[in-house]
């Protein structure tokens, strides 16, 4: 990924029209049983876009959410195995965004974050396989955010009042850069 400037990142960034509901989530998950809040899950799973399961898979989901949402010393790897062990399913979006919401010195992993870092696909024939793949990726990931600790200072200058932890800080430019990354191919092919 090339070195991005202040002038690229302001570009990225004029998508972003608001943190409140990022801000929102942080404040609430503590205090909210977020296993029974269907509002809490409502909010977190527009926001970070979680639509495409059924409802015994969320019910599952947000169990292991709760189960974990004061357990700072939880890593990906873990939670990553107790989704799969509840949902069948191996999930590094999902798992990535339950672990920030709990420790925000972690990484968010999503499509945009892995595109704009080129990062891999996970790979495996079977569930243990994919969680070793998606554990790999997730290493890499966080060793990708060490180089990127000069963003925090660009998002500060754009916006010095907004308080979120250096990593959200980072993640939320990669995740713009990818949107306008995205919206530009899409309008260069029209």
């Amino acid at each position: 990924m090339k070195v991005l400037n202040k002038k690229d990142v302001c570009n990225y960034m004029k998508y972003a029209l608001s943190f409140n509901k990022y801000i929102e989530i942080m404040e609430r998950y503590r205090i909210e049983n977020i296993k029974e809040s269907k509002e809490f899950q409502t909010v977190f799973n527009n926001f970070y876009k979680l639509g495409r399961h059924k409802k015994e898979w969320y019910k599952s989901y947000y169990s292991v959410f709760e189960n974990n949402k004061n357990n700072k010393k939880v890593n990906f790897c873990k939670l990553l195995k107790e989704i799969e062990n509840k949902t069948k399913t191996v999930e590094i979006s999902f798992a990535s965004k339950m672990l920030h919401t709990i420790n925000p010195n972690y990484p968010i992993y999503d499509s945009n974050v892995k595109e704009v870092l080129k990062l891999r696909n996970v790979k495996g024939e079977n569930n243990k396989q994919k969680i070793e793949s998606a554990c790999e990726i997730y290493n890499d990931l966080r060793e990708k955010y060490k180089n990127l600790k000069y963003l925090v200072k660009i998002f500060d200058d754009i916006f010095p009042s907004v308080n979120m932890s250096s990593i959200k800080k980072i993640d939320t430019i990669l995740y713009w850069k990818g949107e306008y990354d995205r919206n530009k191919k899409a309008s260069n092919r029209k």
